[in-house]
């Protein structure tokens, strides 16, 4: 599970029959540009020490939820490798005829 995430809160809503539901902030990796930000799990309890005692294992369950959505996003996103044109790369390009090759030397790659 990763480090970096949110802690847990306990909210009770009253427009939901005054049960408490756990409320955890998305990751910034996982927030895009949506208004929705949060996660928000019902404890399906109107006690609060009910829903206390539940709490952790309905938190470990929505930071499971963002792991598997970080390694599914991790996996779809391209890596970027930066390096430059060895001397016989740019010997071989100069041949082009290109005025701005010489400001090209930094190759861009998507793995």
């Amino acid at each position: 599970m990763g480090t970096n995430f949110h802690p847990p809160k306990l909210i009770q809503i009253p427009s939901k029959g005054n049960k408490w539901y756990v409320v955890i902030t998305k990751p910034v990796e996982l927030q895009g540009s949506s208004t929705n930000i949060q996660v928000r799990r019902s404890t399906k309890t109107t006690d609060r020490r009910k829903a206390e005692s539940a709490m952790p294992s309905i938190a470990t369950a929505i930071y499971a939820e963002f792991d598997t959505a970080l390694t599914i996003q991790q996996q779809n996103s391209k890596t970027m490798t930066f390096h430059y044109l060895s001397d016989d790369e740019v010997q071989a390009n100069l041949s082009l005829r290109d005025p701005f090759f010489a400001r090209r030397m930094l190759i861009v790659t998507e793995n």
